[in-house]
């Protein structure tokens, strides 16, 4: 397995894992964990690290220990296609 310990490299990863799910989000530690990155192990990262590093995504709480990461609804200006 590969480690991944740099935070934005984990975070384009945990963007990436939420792009291919339907719904476009997940708890944070099932993104780390889960065999979905096969063959990345990533290194354990504070959602507010993951929020810096990408602009595209945003955390809920989840739980009392639990976070949901989510993809940020984009916005467009009014008028614009």
């Amino acid at each position: 397995m590969q480690v991944i310990d740099d935070s934005r490299l984990i975070a384009w990863l945990v963007k990436a894992s939420l792009y291919a799910r339907a719904n476009g989000s997940a708890p944070l530690k099932d993104l780390l964990n889960g065999p979905s990155l096969f063959p990345f192990r990533l290194k354990p990262i504070l959602a507010e690290i993951l929020v810096a590093e990408s602009s595209r995504l945003e955390i809920l709480c989840h739980g009392l220990d639990g976070d949901l990461v989510t993809l940020r609804k984009q916005t467009t200006k009014k008028g614009a296609l």
